[in-house]
């Protein structure tokens, strides 16, 4: 589900999920169950796009505990690569690692290529990211066997920039461009250039390293330009580190430090979007624990009027019930008076 975190929205949409709990969690069949679950995913999804990933991660567990229960495998699918994916922002490694595989379990018992396709996909990312592209390349050789045609262009796209990084890693150059040229060409023909540009960086940088240095400095330039157009500041820090190398290699001393000046530059502008971005989370956060108070208040507000409803109808069954006694209790008196 798709979040909107606007602020009257976002208080709206809260809302909605907290009276979707509320009373979805009395109900005891299965149907309802899984709904609740979907629930606290799209909860957990609220806090992974407002930034508070403790909180996402929370919500996803809570959510896949109630599907584990009921064996629905083809619902924990995505919740447990979206889980992965919070674990790896919050630097726990071990975590991801084991959602992952979780991820790849639930795929092999549903059978689907869809889902076989990502969590293989999935694995060969993390082992890419953990340096060891052998094993990064064996995930991603399972992971083509489900490849088909109605795969979106995202997991397309992704598939060959996780497969060329596990060439790259293993020093097979002229096969990591293959496959970087492969996920630029999927990004180029969408237009998308932010799928372009770390791709361009890679080749150039293959190309350093196969000795290509005319390809090196045309893809290099070419993914900084992009960069710079789009104002993608942490490619163009990592564009201009690249091609500070490529010239001190090559002994253009003049242009490696004119480089490595761009490259200072974007990376204190990003510290400085960090720094900013921490105060904002922090902030984030307090709001979203006064948000959750208030909350957890109706709430309790809710539980206290059920219980006075529940009570008064229990008082009021309980004099009618005496009532009914005394009625009886008078009419037998009044027959017996008569039969006196």
């Amino acid at each position: 589900m798709f979040i909107y975190i606007s602020k009257g929205k976002y208080e709206k949409h809260a809302a909605d999920i907290e009276k979707a709990i509320f009373h979805l969690s009395r109900a005891k069949n299965q149907k309802a169950k899984v709904v609740l679950a979907i629930v606290m995913s799209d909860k957990a999804s609220m806090f992974y796009k407002m930034g508070v990933y403790d909180s996402a991660a929370i919500w996803y567990l809570k959510g896949i505990e109630l599907l584990e229960k009921e064996k629905k495998y083809d619902r924990t699918v995505g919740l447990y690569s979206n889980l992965a994916s919070v674990y790896e922002i919050l630097k726990l490694k071990d975590k991801q690692k084991e959602y992952i595989l979780k991820c790849l379990d639930a795929a092999k018992i549903m059978q689907r290529d869809y889902d076989l396709f990502g969590a293989y996909s999935m694995v060969s990312q993390f082992y890419s990211g953990d340096n060891d592209f052998k094993k990064a390349l064996q995930y991603s050789d399972s992971a083509r066997l489900y490849f088909t045609n109605e795969m979106s262009q995202s997991r397309e796209h992704l598939y060959y920039l996780v497969r060329a990084q596990a060439y790259e890693g293993l020093a097979q150059y002229d096969s990591s461009v293959f496959y970087f040229n492969k996920a630029y060409n999927i990004s180029k023909a969408n237009n998308y250039a932010w799928g372009m540009t770390e791709p361009l960086f890679r080749m150039g940088n293959a190309y350093m390293k196969l000795g290509k240095r005319e390809e090196a400095e045309e893809f290099l330039l070419k993914g900084v330009k992009l960069a710079d157009e789009n104002g993608f500041t942490v490619f163009i820090k990592s564009g201009y580190d690249y091609l500070s190398k490529y010239y001190e290699e090559t002994g253009n001393y003049q242009k490696a430090l004119e480089s490595y000046k761009k490259f200072y530059d974007a990376n204190d502008s990003l510290q400085s979007a960090e720094r900013k971005k921490v105060v904002l989370d922090l902030d984030k956060k307090y709001e979203t624990e006064k948000k959750e108070q208030q909350l957890q208040l109706q709430r309790s507000s809710i539980n206290k009027k059920e219980v006075l409803n529940y009570a008064m109808a229990g008082s009021i069954a309980s004099l009618l019930l005496i009532l009914f006694f005394l009625f009886v209790h008078i009419h037998k008196k009044e027959n017996c008076r008569n039969k006196k």
